[in-house]
C-alpha cells in the first residue's frame, strides 16, 4: 500500500515553491531492500520508477533544482523556475537574476530603493546613487529633482507631452492646461477656447483685440466692465449727463497718457429754478475710476443757466506753446469759451473768466462747436460754430480763424472770417477734411429747406474767400423725411467723416437718418458718401457707397464726428452706435451698442449693424452709451482707442467708458 499512494502523490502538479532539498538517498524502508525490484532503494519498484538507478528520482521525489534531474518523475524535466515567475534562472543559463523572488525578473517593474534589481539590470549602482532610472536626475533626498525616478522618459530635461496625464518635464504643471492660465483646455471638460494663449480662457476679461478673449464664442464683444476707464456720475457730485460732449487734448499731465476733456452740461443744477451751470472735466486717464470732481486734473465751473460744454472740441494748438487748446460753448448764454491748453494743463479749478477767448453769436450759439481744420491756409486749425435749431430762420454758423483767437479777447459776427446762414442751420456740422480732392479741408453743415432736412458742402475754396454765404446756393444732399406712417426718420441728426476709406484721395461723409425704417421699425440708417458724390449732391439712398442699418426695432443708428483708426492699419474705421433711446415705449428688447467696421473689410454695399467685427454692448437700456464717442490714440502705440459717453446712464447723471485698443498689437 505504501507504494500505491507513492504513485498517487507522484501524479500531483510541480511544485513552484522554493523546496527543502534532500542532503542524501532517502531513508531505508523497513526491512531489507529487495534491489531486484527496486534496484536504488528509494521505494518505488522500478516498473515504476522513471529512473530505477538513481535513488533522488521517483515519483513523489523532491525536486531538485538544477541538478538536471526530473526528480519527481512529472515530466516536465528539470526545476529551472524555483519562483515560478515564468523565467528561467541564471544557474541553468537563464536570465532570472533571483530565481528565489517572483518579484524580480527582466522587464519587471523597478522599484525604487529597496536594494532589489527587480528588472535584473544590474542597475543597482543607479539606486544607490539616487537615480534609480539613470536618467541623470536624483529621485530622491533633499536635491531631487526627478518627479518620476522609475521612468527615464520623465524629468526636468524631457519635453512635455500634452494632454497624456503624464507630467514629463516634472513642471507639477496641469497636464491640461498648456498656456498655464488656470483653466483646462475645452476638449478636456475645461473652458478653454485656446490653449496655446495664455490670454485666452473664460476665467478672463475681453478685450479689444480681434480674439475670444473670455471664451464666450463672440470676438470683441465688450461691456462696461471690460473697460480701461470707467467713470460714473453721482446725484452727490452734481454731474447731470456726464460725458455728452467729450474731446482729446493731448498730454496735459506729463505721463505719457492722453487726457481728455469731458462734459456735464446739467451739472451744478438749480434745485429752485432747475438752470444747470454745467462742468467740464480735464481727466487724466492714469487714473481709471472714481467720482469726477475727485478724481479730475481740471475743472471749469459755468455760470448758472450756462449749461456749459454742450458741445466742445480740441481745436488743436492754436496759441503756438506746443499745447493743445480747447472751445466750450454754452448756448443758453450763446457764447464758445477758448481755452489755452497751457492754462488747463497747471490743473485745478476754473471758471469761464479765465478762458482766452469769448466767440458771442446771438441765441444758443454754441450749440454745436467744431475744428473744420485750416480753412484759411494759414497754419491754425480754424473753428465752426453753429446757433441752429430746425426752422430757426436767424440760425447760422461762424466760421472763425484760429490765428485771430489766439489773440484773445472778445469777438462777434463782426470778426468771423465767414457766416454760413440757412432755415436751422447749425445744429450739426462735420469738416476738417478734403471732400474734393482740391488740398482745402471743406465744411458740411445740416440745415432745412422748407420741412425737408438738408446738407450742403461749401468747398475749402469758398471758405477761403470769407463773407457771408447762403447754404441754399450749393449742392443739397437729401434724405427720406418721412417713414411709410409719417414719423420723421432724423435725417441729418448727426454727422461725420472719415479721411479715406477706399484710398481715391477723396474723404467720405457719413449721414445718420436715426430713425429711419428699414425692415425694422425705427432701426435707422447711416449713409457714408464718397467726398466727390457728396460735394455734387443728391439722394443720399442713391449715391452712397456704403449703407448700413440697424438690426432692430428702435436701434436708432448714430455715428460719431471723425472715424479713427483703431488697428492700425492707415485705413479708417467706422463707427456706428445703435442707441435705442425709446426702448420702454417701443417695447425693444435691445441694448444700446456701438459696433465697429473696420474700414480694410469694408466694401460697397448695405451691412446690418450687427455684421460689425467688434461691439461694444451697454446692460442699462436707457443709457444711450455711444451718444458720444470719439477716436483718440491714449497711448501713442498708433492704434486708437475709444470713448464712449452715456450721457443718461443712472436716470441722466451719466458715464464715460474708455476702450483701450490692443489690434496694433497683434
Amino acid at each position: 500500500m505504501g507504494m500505491i499512494w507513492l504513485w498517487f502523490f507522484a501524479c500531483g502538479e510541480k511544485e513552484t515553491t522554493t523546496p527543502a532539498l534532500p542532503s542524501s538517498e532517502p531513508d531505508a524502508t523497513d526491512g531489507p531492500c529487495d534491489q531486484s525490484v527496486d534496484a536504488d532503494c528509494d521505494g518505488v519498484v522500478d516498473e515504476e520508477d522513471c529512473d530505477p538507478n538513481d535513488g533522488l528520482v521517483y515519483p513523489g521525489a523532491v525536486e531538485i533544482p538544477y541538478d538536471g534531474k526530473d526528480n519527481d518523475c512529472a515530466g516536465d524535466g528539470d526545476l529551472n523556475d524555483v519562483d515560478g515567475d515564468g523565467f528561467i534562472g541564471l544557474s541553468a543559463g537563464g536570465d532570472d537574476c533571483n530565481d528565489n523572488n517572483a518579484t524580480v525578473y527582466p522587464g519587471a517593474e523597478e522599484i525604487c530603493y529597496d536594494g532589489l534589481d527587480q528588472d535584473c539590470m544590474g542597475d543597482l549602482e543607479a539606486e544607490n546613487n539616487n537615480d534609480c532610472d539613470g536618467d541623470g536626475h536624483i529621485g530622491r533626498g533633499t536635491e531631487s529633482t526627478d518627479c518620476d525616478d522609475t521612468d527615464p522618459n520623465i524629468n526636468p530635461d524631457m519635453e512635455e507631452i500634452w494632454y497624456d496625464g503624464v507630467d514629463q518635464d516634472c513642471d507639477s504643471k496641469d497636464d491640461y492646461d498648456a498656456d498655464f492660465d488656470g483653466d483646462q483646455a475645452l476638449e478636456y471638460g475645461g473652458g478653454d477656447c485656446d490653449d496655446n494663449d495664455p490670454l485666452s480662457n473664460s476665467l478672463g476679461q475681453e478685450v479689444w483685440d480681434g480674439f475670444d478673449r473670455n471664451c464666450d464664442g463672440i470676438v470683441d464683444e465688450l461691456g462696461a466692465f471690460d473697460a480701461y476707464a470707467s467713470y460714473y456720475s453721482t446725484a452727490l457730485s452734481d454731474d447731470q449727463s456726464l460725458g455728452m460732449g467729450a474731446a482729446a487734448v493731448g498730454d496735459y499731465t506729463g505721463d505719457g497718457i492722453q487726457n481728455v476733456l469731458v462734459s456735464s452740461p446739467f451739472g451744478l443744477a438749480n434745485s429752485e429754478t432747475g438752470a444747470s451751470a454745467g462742468k467740464v472735466y480735464v481727466f487724466s486717464l492714469s487714473v481709471t475710476a472714481g467720482l469726477p470732481a475727485d478724481i479730475a486734473h481740471a475743472v471749469i465751473s459755468g455760470e448758472e443757466g450756462a449749461y456749459l460744454g454742450y458741445d466742445l472740441a480740441s481745436v488743436g494748438d492754436i496759441t503756438g506753446d506746443n499745447v493743445i487748446d480747447v472751445a466750450i460753448g454754452s448756448p443758453t448764454y450763446g457764447d464758445v469759451y477758448v481755452f489755452s491748453g497751457s492754462v488747463l494743463a497747471q490743473g485745478g479749478n476754473f471758471t469761464v473768466s479765465d478762458s482766452l477767448a469769448t466767440l458771442s453769436g446771438g441765441t444758443y450759439h454754441g450749440i454745436d462747436v467744431h475744428n473744420i481744420g485750416d480753412v484759411d491756409g494759414d497754419g491754425w486749425n480754424d473753428l465752426a460754430t453753429g446757433t441752429g435749431a430746425y426752422f430757426d430762420t436767424s440760425a447760422s454758423i461762424s466760421v472763425w480763424s484760429g490765428s485771430q483767437i489766439a489773440q484773445g479777447g472778445s469777438f462777434s459776427d463782426p470778426d468771423t472770417l465767414m457766416k454760413l446762414t440757412g432755415n436751422g442751420i447749425g445744429s450739426e456740422t462735420a469738416g476738417g477734411v478734403d471732400f474734393d480732392g482740391d488740398g482745402f479741408d471743406d465744411l458740411a453743415a445740416a440745415y432745412q429747406t422748407g420741412s425737408n432736412p438738408t446738407i450742403s458742402i461749401v468747398s475749402g475754396t469758398e471758405l477761403l474767400g470769407g463773407g457771408n454765404l447762403g447754404l441754399s446756393d450749393y449742392a443739397m444732399l437729401t434724405g427720406p423725411v418721412s417713414n411709410s406712417d409719417g414719423d420723421p426718420t432724423s435725417f441729418a441728426k448727426d454727422l461725420g467723416v472719415a479721411e479715406d476709406l477706399d484710398g481715391d484721395g477723396y474723404a467720405e461723409l457719413l449721414i445718420a437718418a436715426s430713425t429711419t425704417d428699414t425692415t425694422f421699425a425705427s432701426a435707422g440708417v447711416v449713409y457714408i458718401v464718397d467726398g466727390n458724390q457728396a460735394i455734387n449732391g443728391g439722394a443720399v439712398a442713391s449715391i452712397s457707397d456704403i449703407i448700413i442699418e440697424g438690426a432692430e426695432d428702435c436701434a436708432e443708428l448714430s455715428t460719431n464726428d471723425r472715424s479713427g483708426d483703431y488697428d492700425g492699419d492707415g485705413i479708417p474705421d467706422v463707427i456706428v452706435s445703435q442707441l435705442n433711446t425709446d426702448a420702454l415705449n417701443c417695447q425693444s428688447s435691445l441694448y444700446p451698442t456701438t459696433h465697429v467696421f473696420y474700414g480694410a473689410d469694408l466694401e460697397s454695399g448695405t451691412y446690418l449693424s450687427t455684421d460689425s467685427t467688434g461691439f461694444f454692448i451697454s446692460r442699462d437700456y436707457s443709457d444711450a452709451m455711444g451718444a458720444e464717442g470719439i477716436a483718440f490714440d491714449m497711448d501713442d502705440d498708433g492704434d486708437d482707442d475709444l470713448l464712449l459717453g452715456a450721457p443718461r446712464k443712472g436716470n441722466g447723471l451719466g458715464a464715460v467708458f474708455i476702450f483701450e485698443s490692443l489690434l496694433g498689437a497683434q
